[in-house]
């Protein structure tokens, strides 16, 4: 439906779409329901976001760590990386990963709005700004669809653009504990997976879907570390 160039510069756009989607999942808490009960609210927000974005990321997490956890490599690691089933890494890593989605934001939801909401709000538009990191530091994998036409947009000046930009919210708003913590938690994930993507040969969208929910998670835990 859209040509390749729509793909590479809608990615400039993705912390901005992530704004807008947290304040999308914010609306059940903002509208009064389940008022007492933070784990139902954060449950909400956890299925609002998946249903919104038909859980894209979700399923990048999964593949991705069905392919490393294998401990495969090449050709291997890519059938793994393609495959539509879901092995027991990838089961793994969506069940933790949800755990602690869910733990962090019953916690944000404890607090009064707004002075603790605002990690819920940041959270999905520093996952997708993290996207822009990595294909401005590597080519993607010649088999590549999605990562490949979304990498011409991620340029290594737009990603620290927007890092900036983000991160003075987050001082301002969370401490500079909380901030430094995002900072470090973020750093590891992306190194973790550049050191994975070079490996490969390359990343695919998959790589980047794990670095938005991983990266959002880092944000939303670390209030709490």
């Amino acid at each position: 439906m859209f040509s390749e160039q729509d793909m590479a510069s809608s990615m400039f756009w993705a912390p901005v779409v992530g704004l807008v989607l947290g304040l999308i999942a914010l609306l059940p808490p903002l509208a009064g329901l389940a008022p007492h009960v933070p784990e139902l609210r954060a449950l909400m927000w956890i299925a609002v976001m998946a249903w919104t974005t038909r859980a894209l990321h979700w399923d990048g997490l999964a593949d991705c760590m069905d392919a490393w956890g294998s401990g495969a490599r090449g050709e291997q690691f890519q059938r793994i990386l393609k495959d539509s089933r879901c092995g027991s890494f990838g089961v793994l890593a969506l069940v933790l990963t949800l755990l602690l989605q869910e733990l962090s934001l019953s916690r944000i939801f404890s607090g009064s709005f707004p002075s603790a909401w605002w990690p819920a709000l940041l959270a999905p538009a520093w996952g997708r700004a993290n996207m822009l990191l990595l294909p401005a530091l590597l080519p993607p994998h010649p088999v590549s669809t999605l990562g490949r036409l979304m990498a011409p947009g991620c340029t290594l000046s737009r990603a620290v653009s927007w890092f900036a930009v983000l991160f003075v919210p987050l001082l301002l708003l969370m401490g500079a504990r909380a901030s430094l913590i995002t900072l470090l938690l973020s750093f590891a994930i992306q190194l973790f997976l550049y050191r994975l993507a070079r490996r490969e040969n390359g990343f695919n969208g998959d790589f980047l879907g794990t670095s938005c929910i991983l990266c959002e998670s880092s944000l939303l835990i670390a209030p709490l570390l």
